[in-house]
Parts: C-alpha cells; sequence; structure tokens
C-alpha cells in the first residue's frame, strides 16, 4: 500500500508523541501505582516462589510452642527467661546474629537472666518502636501554624537496651493495600538504618576491615569518620553509628559506591572470593536511597522457618536444621489465618486470608539485601527508551502493514517481551515495565491508529459521532457505531458513583423571565457545574430542568474515583456562588448529593427513543441525599461509601437516616471542605458536632442541646444543628422507643 509523505510524517510524529506520553504518564503517581499494583504482582506470579538464601532462619514464637512449653498464647506474656533460654541455645549452635522482631517495653519474669543472655551472645540486635506523632510549629504568634509529622524512637527495656549489640527500628505501612516496599533508613526518625540494614551489617561484620582498606585506596581520608576496623565496632558497639556515617559518606561522594564494587571485582587486592558477596552486600545496603522493593520468595513459610519449643526441647533439638553462621529472625508468624494481627497483604497472600507476618517480611529484607537482589526497576532511561520503542511499533507497524497482520506482530512481540521480562525478574529481580507498554500503551495506541487509518474513510460516522458527543460519553458512540442493533443491550454492571445537583429558585425564575433569557442564564449556569464534573474524570449523564446527574465509574470502590467526585462536587458549589455574585437578580443556590454502589449503565427508552443514563438504586439514592439537604439546611452531603477512605476532605457525620421510600438506613456526612483549607472553626464545629451526635445517641437530650446550641453560636448558624435541636425537644416529650439507637426516619422528601 502506497503512502504519501504527510501519512508517513503523521505516523512518525504520532509515534514519537505516544511514547512520550506513555513515558511522562508513566513516571506519575498513577502510572507507578499501576505498575506496583498489576506489573510487579503479574511478575511475581509469573515467577512463583523461588529459594531463599540458606543464611536466614526464622524461629516462630507460635501457639504450638506456646502448648508444648505451657506459656500464654501471646509471647509478649511470656517470662524472659524464655527468651534468655532461646539466646543461649542459639549461641551454642553458632548462630552469626539473633534478631528480635518483637517489642519489650514492660518489665517481666526473667528481664535480668535475657539481659545476661544478650550480652554473653554479643551479637542479638532488638526492635525498637516508631510512634508517629504530629506537632504544630509556628515561626509568630496566633492560632495558625504549620503542622508536622515526627516519629519518636521508643527503646526496648533500659537493662534490655545496654545489653544488645544494636537497636533498630523496622516500620511497615499497615494499610489496606498490597505491601511492595521497605525502608531501609527511615527518614522521619533521623535517618536511623532499619531491622534488615543493621542485621545485614552485623552479618557481614566479618568485611569491614576491607571495605575501609578499599576506602583507603580510592579516596584518601574517606574512611577518617569511620571506626579503622571491626574490633572497634564491637567494642564500643558502634554497629548502628558506623553504619550512618558509612552511609554518609556514600551520599556525599554517590560516585565512590561504583568504584567499590569495581576494585572488588580486581583479583589485585586479593579479597577471597567467598568474602565478596558480603562486601558486596555490605556496601550497597547503606546506598543513599531510604526504600527498595521487596524481592518476595513465596507465601508464607517459604523462608525455614522453627517453631521455638524445637530449640528449648531436649527432645526436638536434634530435628532442627544446622543455625551454624546463620542469621535468625525471632517473631511470630502465622501459619493459619486465625487471629492474625501482624500480617501484611502481599502478592503472595494464600487465598485464605494468610498474608506475611511482620517477622517473615524483615527476613526476606534481610535475605535481599545479603543476595544483593531487590527488586529494582529499569533505570528512568532504558524505561523512557521501552515506552518509544512500544510506541513506535504500536503506529508503525499498523500503518505499514495489514491490521490482522499487524495484530499478530505486535501479539508476538509482546509475548516476548513479557517472556524476556520474566526470565530476567526471576534471574536477577529485575523490573521491567508492563502495564503501561504491554496493557495500557500497546492496546490503545493501536487502536488509536487504526482509527487514524480510517479516518478519511469514515467522514459521515464522524459528523454523526460528533453531534452524539453532545448527549453520549465517546466510549458509547464507538460502541453503537459497530452496530446499531447494541441500542437494545443488556445494560453493563458496574461500579459507579452518582452525582445529583438541584437549584432553588429555579421555578420563580423561570415564571419570572422570557424562555430565551431563561435559555442563556441556564447554559451559563450548566457551563460552570459542567465543568468541574469534566475537569474530574466525570460524565454528564442527565440534565432535567435545574438538575444534573453526573457518574463516574470504575471496576471497584476505590478511593480514586470517589475522591475525583467529591472534589468536583466542591468545585461546583464554588462555582455557584461566583454565579449568584455574578447574577444577583437570578441566583441559583444548589443542592448536591452523592453516592456510590453497583449500577446498571446503558440505554434507556423504546421505539426511536432512548437515553443513555444510570439505572438502579444509587441513582434514587443519591436524589434523595440531595433532597435530605432541605431538611438540614446543608448544600453538599455524601453517603458514608463515599467518604469512606478519603483523607484529604473535611467531613462531618450527620447521622443515620432512613430516607423517604428506603428500607435500608445510610449513613450521612456533610462535606465542608478540603482539609489544608479547613478553617480552625470549622474543625471546632465537627468535633463539638460529633460530641453532640453521641449525646443525642445516648438519649442525653439536654447535654446535646447545649452542644448543638454551641454550633450554632461557633458558626452564627447550622443547619444541621437547628434539625436535631428540634428533635431534641420532639424526644423529650416522646422518647423513643427501646433499642433505638440513633437513626433519624425520615417521612417526606
Amino acid at each position: 500500500m502506497r503512502r504519501n509523505c504527510s501519512e508517513i510524517s503523521t505516523a512518525t510524529v504520532v509515534a514519537l508523541l505516544a511514547g512520550i506520553i506513555a513515558t511522562i504518564f508513566a513516571f506519575t503517581d498513577t502510572g507507578i501505582e499501576l505498575e506496583e499494583d498489576i506489573g510487579l504482582a503479574t511478575w511475581f506470579r509469573l515467577r512463583g516462589p523461588r529459594t531463599p538464601p540458606g543464611d536466614v532462619v526464622i524461629v516462630n514464637l507460635d501457639r504450638a510452642s506456646a502448648s508444648r512449653l505451657h506459656l500464654p498464647d501471646r509471647p509478649d506474656k511470656w517470662p524472659r527467661s524464655i527468651y534468655a533460654r532461646l539466646v543461649e541455645s542459639l549461641s551454642r549452635s553458632g548462630a552469626s546474629v539473633v534478631v528480635f522482631d518483637m517489642i519489650f517495653m514492660e518489665p517481666r519474669v526473667g528481664d535480668k537472666a535475657f539481659a545476661r543472655a544478650i550480652e554473653q551472645a554479643g551479637n542479638v540486635i532488638l526492635f525498637e518502636y516508631l510512634q508517629g506523632r504530629r506537632i504544630t510549629v509556628r515561626d509568630r504568634p496566633g492560632p495558625k501554624g504549620v503542622n508536622l509529622s515526627i516519629e519518636r524512637i521508643v527503646q526496648p527495656l533500659p537493662r534490655l537496651a545496654r545489653s544488645a549489640f544494636a537497636l533498630a527500628p523496622f516500620p511497615l505501612p499497615k494499610v489496606p493495600v498490597r505491601l511492595n516496599r521497605f525502608w531501609t533508613f527511615k527518614t522521619g526518625a533521623g535517618d536511623l538504618p532499619t531491622l534488615p540494614v543493621t542485621a545485614l551489617q552485623l552479618f557481614a561484620l566479618s568485611a569491614y576491615d576491607d571495605l575501609v582498606r578499599l576506602l583507603t585506596a580510592i579516596e584518601p581520608g574517606s574512611a577518617a569518620n569511620l571506626p579503622s576496623n571491626r574490633n572497634e565496632i564491637i567494642r564500643g558497639k558502634r554497629l548502628v553509628e558506623t553504619i550512618c556515617d558509612q552511609r554518609e559518606l556514600f551520599t556525599r561522594h554517590p560516585g565512590i559506591i561504583n568504584r567499590l564494587l569495581r576494585r572488588l571485582e580486581d583479583p589485585a587486592w586479593g579479597i577471597p572470593q567467598r568474602e565478596k558477596p558480603l562486601l558486596k552486600a555490605l556496601i550497597n545496603s547503606c546506598r543513599p536511597e531510604d526504600s527498595r522493593y521487596l524481592n518476595l520468595y513465596g507465601p508464607p513459610g517459604t523462608i525455614t522457618t522453627i517453631s521455638c519449643y524445637r530449640l528449648l526441647d531436649q527432645d526436638t533439638r536434634g530435628d532442627i536444621p544446622r543455625l551454624e553462621g546463620k542469621t535468625v529472625f525471632i517473631g511470630v508468624a502465622r501459619h493459619n489465618c486465625t487471629n492474625q494481627k501482624d500480617g501484611f497483604y502481599t502478592v503472595f497472600t494464600r487465598p485464605d486470608g494468610l498474608d506475611l507476618s511482620g517477622v517473615e517480611i524483615a527476613a526476606t529484607a534481610f535475605a535481599n539485601l545479603l543476595e544483593d537482589m531487590p527488586v529494582r526497576p529499569l533505570p528512568l532511561p532504558v524505561q523512557a527508551c521501552i515506552f518509544i520503542i512500544w510506541g513506535a511499533a504500536a503506529v508503525l507497524i499498523p500503518v505499514y502493514l495489514p491490521p490482522v497482520f499487524s495484530a499478530l506482530i505486535l501479539a508476538g512481540a509482546g509475548l516476548s517481551y513479557l517472556a524476556l521480562g520474566g526470565y530476567q525478574f526471576g534471574l536477577t529481580g529485575t523490573w521491567y515495565p508492563l502495564v503501561i507498554p504491554l496493557l495500557v500503551q500497546l492496546p490503545l495506541t493501536y487502536l488509536g491508529i487504526m482509527a487514524w487509518r480510517y479516518h478519511r474513510l469514515s467522514r459521515q460516522r464522524e459528523n454523526i459521532t460528533k453531534a452524539f458527543g453532545y448527549y453520549l460519553p465517546t466510549d458509547m458512540i464507538d460502541y453503537l457505531a459497530r452496530d446499531l442493533s447494541r441500542l437494545k443491550s443488556t445494560p453493563r454492571s458496574i461500579y459507579g458513583i452518582c452525582l445529583i445537583t438541584d437549584a432553588e429558585n429555579y421555578t420563580s425564575i423561570s415564571e419570572r423571565i422570557e424562555p430565551e433569557k431563561l435559555n442563556l442564564l441556564m447554559n451559563r449556569y450548566y457551563e460552570l457545574i459542567f465543568r468541574p464534573v469534566r475537569d474530574h474524570g466525570g460524565h454528564v449523564s442527565d440534565v432535567t430542568g435545574d438538575s444534573m446527574l453526573a457518574i463516574w465509574t470504575d471496576t471497584g470502590p476505590a478511593p480514586g474515583p470517589r475522591s475525583s467526585a467529591c472534589k468536583a462536587a466542591l468545585a461546583i458549589s464554588m462555582a455557584v456562588q461566583r454565579f449568584n455574585q455574578a447574577h444577583p437578580d437570578s441566583p441559583l443556590p444548589t443542592r448536591i448529593g452523592l453516592h456510590s454502589g453497583r449500577l446498571a449503565l446503558g440505554n434507556l427508552g423504546a421505539l426511536d427513543h432512548y437515553e443513555y443514563t444510570p439505572i438502579g438504586d444509587i441513582v434514587n439514592t443519591a436524589s434523595r441525599i440531595e433532597q435530605l439537604n432541605k431538611h438540614l439546611g446543608t448544600r453538599l452531603l455524601a453517603s458514608g461509601e463515599i467518604v469512606h477512605g478519603i483523607d484529604d476532605l473535611l467531613v462531618r457525620r450527620l447521622g443515620e437516616f432512613l430516607l423517604v421510600g428506603k428500607s435500608l438506613p445510610i449513613v450521612i456526612y456533610e462535606i465542608i471542605s478540603f482539609l489544608g483549607k479547613a478553617s480552625p472553626a470549622q474543625r471546632r464545629l465537627c468535633i463539638t458536632f460529633s460530641q453532640a451526635l453521641d449525646a443525642f445517641r445516648k438519649r442525653q437530650w439536654g447535654v446535646a442541646q447545649k452542644m448543638f446550641e454551641g454550633c450554632i453560636h461557633l458558626m452564627g448558624e447550622d443547619g444541621p444543628s437547628r434539625f436535631y435541636l428540634k428533635l431534641c425537644e420532639r424526644y423529650r416529650e416522646n422518647v423513643p422507643a427501646d433499642g433505638w439507637n440513633g437513626l433519624i426516619t425520615l417521612r417526606e422528601k
């Protein structure tokens, strides 16, 4: 097929743009999140479990040990003499490093014996806890200040802390998302090395003297602040300080790491072959970055795990693996999901819900550092090249080859890329981008270029599509254009967020002004409230008189679309305020309601008229929530399903309501403002109202009334407080029946 110069030039420009756009998107928070949640998980699943290094073992403080040793189920309640015996047993077994992944904050029987055992072992690292705290810093008198997050170190008992060779924290995020990274150094706590780094440095201490020798040869004077040999570290227990000094040196001189690694491989330096991996791990563990990606070995129990009682029971000691020269992590590792608390969701979380425990994560991080094989994303320039190459392939191949043939070639290229990436991931932990090039860039670019190829042959269809674009979403237009019979197809069941607005005064205004002027006024009004919906990723589904229905769709109740809908609602409120200031004679105060859940999205109608609209109870409930504004004297209400998990908004819980025509109650919140822009008065209002609502639920009518009156005094006027004041008066005279839990039943819209 012949191509003219214009077509070739256009294809080349599009190919370059596809690569650049994909590169930019890949490095946004959304792109990184997609790669972590989908791409990284896919590589792990393709690779499957792998064998961990034999130098790390977990001693499990499990229920079997508690039963055999006649101890409480909770290890923190065990007498410390048990831990003393455990340390002594590990010392006799020749363990190189002993790491406790548990905090010893409260005195217990046997602390003295435990401290003595730790001191005699000389290789024990204890866990110290990081406690987060928010403080307000003010540079001048006044109510406003800057909120800072600091982390306070909570050490174990002083007697135990003095006995330990080192102390180290190991903070991990405990949120409902997949755990992908671990901290090597904790910036919020003064750049302290974490438990895996500290354990690795102690394990590899035999290579420290060679590190100092290499540093002195490469950069004379660079090791001046470091201990001259490992004996100084051991005598002074200066491990943590040495790690910090080493990292500070590598941060000041970033090129020195690669120079050290090159010298390490030089036979002229006489580094023993068995010591090179340790020295390499010693160097790489102190790189300037604060965190690394975990290279997980498999599901719970993949790392060699020994029940504690087997080390303490003479009848079972002969069955345990050799511990000589190994690093032993001690903690609670559940192997069933019953009462698991210290668990972290990973790609290897078992189908029954069993997560990796904290001690297994710590041991995994240590093993990654020891192998020098954490998961490593490709360097940014290499990733950019991959995106540009895929962009060029996805554009140029379909331009020069027939559609079916080009699709087969691209599919083959994708499978080859998948095979190469999987091989590299399993061999070295190298992480190739997957979601952006294969799942986003390739299909989207391919479909885009196909549409562009047939652009000249489908002018009429394009005009129709453009006309329909004012009434339907783009994806629905393409869907119908391919087959108009789909107009009557079954609606799609999806998760959606519905935003409904309703303008007051519309009826009175429509009576006063001519239809032409009303049309101009409403067009200006809708232009202002449509824009926030589109800017935040929503779609205006329906407009009826003075009411708008907008929707956001997703595969599930993720916080992203719900947060976008809330931001759009706040932006609409601000836009309406500007509109009313510009049109004082025809203001349109607007009420907004938000709700989310499963709904059907499709064409509703018959014969020769259809409308693309959401269908389901979610739409009706959002409408009822919008109408609830009239009772509460508010402007912006949302259900609990909407605001759950969104942390950047100031919201006020207004109670639990049974709305008109509904059989199930719903928790209602008022969205007040963005959290960062909330005034002190608004924050105090939320606190006071919450206390008042709690008193209301407890039937403390007098206490509740005073607090609601305090809310009104604080803000000058407050609709929800007025609403509850009336209810308090009513319930004083007609006390609710037994079992009433604060539910408000509405009888009218």
